[in-house]
């Protein structure tokens, strides 16, 4: 049974896990489709190149479901609980498609090479090595030896190295080539229908892969070509750029230029400004109250766009609102909710501190704003709190306090096992809440994250 806790007991705890089904379905196609190789191996073919092609099918297939997911339509967000939870697995499966076909590459020799399958392949292989490559570069700390990490740190440190690290870094460059995915993909498909030994005596695995190509090609040509007609997009204009004191942060203030987007507080949408440079299309959590007419964005220096705000958006420049998306909402929390926003992850929950009513509608929120120095909104959340008896502040300045600890959260939670936890901020952060959280007794399911780094 599916719990909804906007209508049951707040003390009810929720056990419904509806994330799983999006990576469970993934799962669940990658052994269907085995199975159907394996039984349609018939005798005499030699089962290590038999393997190999099973092997460079099933990447077309994770290739295909990273198409799917890079669609984001609706029913995706619903299917994984959010987009971002969508691009964390349209990650994974591309990811583990390229480490098979290089297992596939290793493994299968094949002298049936056609004179435009092979070449086909070569592109396909090596242009989505390369997409996956760079957008694994801002983790490349945690794949390059420690020996290795301070020469490179040393070269980002010069002006070349840091035009070379902005510009690779940067969301709307990587954006625009990762686009080219699909046509990847689709000389990878091209390639193993001309080039496959099995196909040619076996019309299921032949047509099966040809379908599952066809699939994730047509969910890229509907975003490539087709989505504009189908997504409302909201007109906006900008109004005021903010510089926020003391960080390397602004707040952008958006006015409507017609129908207002409809959001619920903790959401986030992609907006595009028109800047001196051109469109920048970058995703931003909504930091402003859900009842506001204007919409409000907090904007780190993280890339390209954000490093630069201040120089290349000026008020009254046009902008568009495509949204809204996010599954991080507080109403599927318990009576007894735990807050954590370290840095700019404070972004949504100071959208839910804004648009808080009268009633707070549980029985207790402790609320962590972690940061270096003061928040800049700790006033603000202050007077807010005090408005509201249920709500317990706790400004944490990292260069007084040190930083904040899962031990004293915990501290002040009676019963954990009906305890809900939001957490947003850096990944290594949240990574180790969620776990202390999970030890001390905390339903999984009951610890929601807002992912912002997706590549």
């Amino acid at each position: 049974m599916v719990v909804n806790s906007r209508v049951l007991d707040r003390d009810t705890v929720i056990r419904y896990n509806s994330r799983a089904a999006g990576p469970f379905l993934i799962f669940l196609l990658v052994v269907a489709y085995a199975e159907l190789w394996l039984v349609e191996h018939t005798k005499g073919q030699h089962w290590g190149t038999y393997l190999g092609q099973l092997v460079g099918s099933e990447a077309v297939l994770l290739f295909a479901v990273a198409l799917v997911l890079m669609s984001s339509t609706r029913w995706v967000e619903s299917l994984f609980a959010g987009l971002d939870r969508a691009a964390i697995w349209h990650r994974t499966s591309a990811i583990t498609g390229t480490v098979l076909l290089v297992v596939h590459a290793l493994v299968t020799q094949s002298s049936h090479a056609t004179r435009l399958g092979k070449p086909l392949g070569v592109v396909g292989a090596f242009g989505i090595f390369g997409l996956v490559a760079w957008a694994m570069l801002p983790r490349w700390r945690q794949i390059v030896p420690r020996f290795l990490q301070s020469p490179i740190n040393a070269l980002t440190s010069t002006r070349p190295g840091r035009w070379v690290d902005r510009m690779f870094n940067g969301y709307n460059l990587w954006r625009n080539v990762h686009r080219l995915l699909g046509l990847f993909v689709a000389a990878g498909i091209v390639h193993a229908v001309m080039d496959s030994t099995v196909f040619g005596g076996n019309g299921v695995l032949r047509w099966s892969l040809i379908g599952i190509g066809a699939v994730g090609i047509a969910f890229y040509l509907y975003r490539e070509l087709f989505a504009r007609f189908f997504i409302q997009v909201h007109r906006y204009k900008v109004t005021s750029v903010t510089p926020i004191v003391g960080r390397d942060a602004h707040v952008i203030t958006l006015e409507p230029q017609a129908r207002p987007i409809e959001f619920v507080a903790g959401q986030w949408a992609i907006i595009s400004i028109e800047t001196k440079e051109g469109w920048s299309r970058n995703p931003f959590t909504i930091s402003s109250s859900d009842r506001d007419g204007d919409l409000s964005i907090t904007v780190k220096a993280l890339g390209d766009f954000t490093s630069t705000v201040d120089q290349l958006v000026k008020p009254g420049m046009p902008a568009a609102v495509d949204g809204p998306h996010g599954r991080f909402d507080r109403q599927k929390g318990t009576s007894q909710q735990v807050w954590i926003g370290a840095g700019v992850g404070i972004t949504p929950f100071l959208s839910w501190a804004r648009s808080l009513e009268d009633d707070l509608g549980v029985n207790r929120v402790d609320f962590y704003v972690t940061s270096r120095g003061r928040s800049p909104f700790a006033d603000e959340l202050e007077a807010i709190a005090a408005d509201h008896p249920n709500l317990h502040l706790h400004v944490i300045d990292t260069s007084v306090d040190g930083h904040l600890t899962p031990e004293p959260v915990l501290d002040q939670v009676p019963d954990p096992t009906r305890l809900s936890v939001f957490l947003c901020g850096p990944q290594k952060m949240t990574a180790q809440f969620g776990d202390a959280f999970r030890r001390a007794g905390v339903i999984p399911v009951n610890i929601h994250f807002e992912y912002f780094n997706w590549r």
